[in-house]
């Protein structure tokens, strides 16, 4: 079984969200998994230049892009990454599942409204919620160069993690739902979340258990 890093990633001031989210993760467990790491950031401040900084929003660099090229660069990051955001609801051994999760390619555990299976890049990787990089993934992340954002009004962590893929020309799996969005608000913003793909599709609900439930591979 392969080393996994589990990383919950939070804005600084989320503190009830993050925390609703890591006790749902950590109670729905018939043993305990590994306690994440909750990610709010390197420490350091965000560069002064746009360039480095990957664009702007309102005047504003972009802390989540600068912290997201932290924490891939970081040593606390050993293996795989299983990445989530602050704001998703878990069923049943969850944690569990994703953490022992093996496949080649990256895989997202959330699904906004795609087949389950493998997917060309070219249908586009969007929504962060729950995925995971192989190791291999991360080690070619942090040896190549960041990949520049085109003419977006927002850059975001699932383009981020696009681009690395077109680059590369790799698939991706998609699996369906282990955890449903529940945010109501955008984590980087105030923006309200609306619209489609913000609610799973196929989320199985609270109860049901990941590693008894017959998912589709």
């Amino acid at each position: 079984m392969s080393e996994c890093t589990t990383v919950i990633f939070s804005h600084p001031a989320r503190v009830d969200e993050r925390a609703r989210t890591v006790a749902r993760l950590l109670e729905r467990a018939d043993r305990p998994p590994p306690a994440p790491i909750v990610w709010t950031g390197d420490g350091a401040p965000c560069p002064h230049r746009p360039e480095d900084c990957c664009g702007l929003l309102r005047g504003q660099r972009q802390r989540d892009v600068h912290d997201f090229r932290a924490l891939i660069a970081s040593p606390l990051v050993r293996g795989d990454l299983l990445f989530l955001e602050d704001d998703v609801e878990p069923c049943r051994n969850a944690l569990r599942y994703m953490i022992d999760w093996q496949h080649p390619s990256m895989t997202t555990f959330y699904n906004p409204g795609r087949a389950v299976g493998m997917h060309p890049i070219e249908h586009g990787f969007i929504f962060s919620q729950a995925f995971k990089l192989p190791a291999a993934l991360v080690a070619r992340m942090r040896a190549e160069p960041f990949p520049a954002p085109g003419l977006l009004q927002r850059d975001g962590i699932d383009n981020i993690v696009h681009r690395y893929l077109k680059r590369w020309g790799l698939p991706f799996y998609q699996h369906r739902s282990l955890v449903q969005h529940v945010g109501e608000v955008s984590t980087w913003t105030t923006s309200k979340l609306t619209g489609n793909g913000r609610r799973s599709i196929d989320w199985p609900g609270p109860d049901v258990d990941a590693l008894t439930f017959k998912w589709r591979s």
